[in-house]
């Protein structure tokens, strides 16, 4: 049976058991309207958790930082320039997020601000440093970073360079260097 078949001949079945239910005790207008509203955000519903519905675009999360970082090194978001105002973090992170797309792979958009970004900031600058590398920040009351998560485990990605960092209790532990 084809799918739309299966949806007809769902929604007729449905359709005959609530109107003999309930089309004794209602306006039979008003009953196939509010039907109809509910059958389309029913039909909406589906479309968005079904996996086979076609023109809807399945991601998958990356299994490992093993496999974060193999995609990271193929990626090439980390060579552009940065150029304020035109090309700044947000850029960075919407074209890291944009390139996973393209593989098949889910990573989302973070805002980090206030605390978290002073967190942040100290974190980084140690992380980088600690290896030798001079780590430098720049003015402003937030930053836009890329965030996946593999298992229960939330990993921050610096889109600009690479870095990766494992968030606990609200401090960024480096796990990756990037490509310096």
């Amino acid at each position: 049976m084809s799918a739309n078949f299966k949806n007809t001949l769902s929604t007729l079945c449905l359709l005959i058991v609530f109107s003999s239910y309930c089309g004794y005790y209602f306006e039979s207008a008003l009953f196939l309207e509010t039907f109809s509203e509910a059958k389309e955000k029913f039909e909406l519903a589906n479309s968005l958790l079904s996996p086979s519905v076609q023109g809807q675009e399945i991601l998958r999360g990356f299994s490992s930082t093993k496999e974060l970082i193999s995609f990271l090194k193929s990626d090439d978001t980390n060579e552009l320039v940065y150029s304020s105002p035109n090309f700044v973090c947000h850029h960075f992170s919407e074209t890291l997020i944009r390139n996973a797309r393209a593989k098949g792979y889910r990573i989302e958009y973070l805002g980090i601000y206030g605390e978290s970004l002073l967190n942040y900031q100290n974190d980084y600058v140690s992380y980088l440093s600690s290896s030798g590398v001079m780590g430098t920040w720049g003015d402003g009351e937030g930053h836009a970073v890329c965030v996946v998560y593999i298992g229960e485990q939330m990993i921050i990605i610096e889109p600009q360079t690479d870095v990766v960092f494992r968030l606990e209790n609200g401090r960024y532990h480096g796990i990756y260097m990037g490509e310096y």
